[in-house]
């Protein structure tokens, strides 16, 4: 799986599709220069590394094609740059996840996912500014 952002070479996506590689989703790309963060990010924790736990919950948040625990193990262990997993908990509850890439200077945020139930709320918010912190 390759997350095409912009980024790379042009000729990226036509050597991709001339070995069998195929579009399964876009990825929308946006960019914003990162200033300290003054609102508390409390609740959400950080790891290097995914734990089956991370996995797991990310992949039942997900749903549909993505609920696969194995798949995602998979894909997240092709990851080669640096890379942060971060986990919101609320009560002790697991209830999103994110995962943080670097590369050449820019952070990449990814899978920004919250339990179903608690979507809307601005959960994600959260995620996201402890990941770019």
């Amino acid at each position: 799986v390759f997350r095409l952002t912009g980024l790379e070479e042009a000729e990226t996506d036509g050597f991709l599709a001339a070995r069998g590689y195929a579009q399964i989703e876009p990825s929308f790309v946006m960019q914003a220069d990162i200033h300290p963060i003054e609102e508390e990010t409390e609740g959400v924790v950080i790891e290097t590394r995914p734990t089956e736990a991370w996995i797991g919950g990310a992949a039942a948040a997900y749903g549909g094609a993505k609920d696969d625990p194995e798949l995602l193990a998979d894909i997240l262990a092709r990851i080669r740059r640096p890379a942060a997993y971060a986990t919101l908990v609320l009560d002790d509850r697991p209830v999103g996840w994110g995962i943080g890439v670097v590369e050449r200077g820019w952070l990449g945020l990814y899978d920004i996912v919250v339990a179903t139930d608690l979507r809307g709320l601005g959960l994600g918010r959260q995620i996201v500014r402890t990941l770019m912190e």
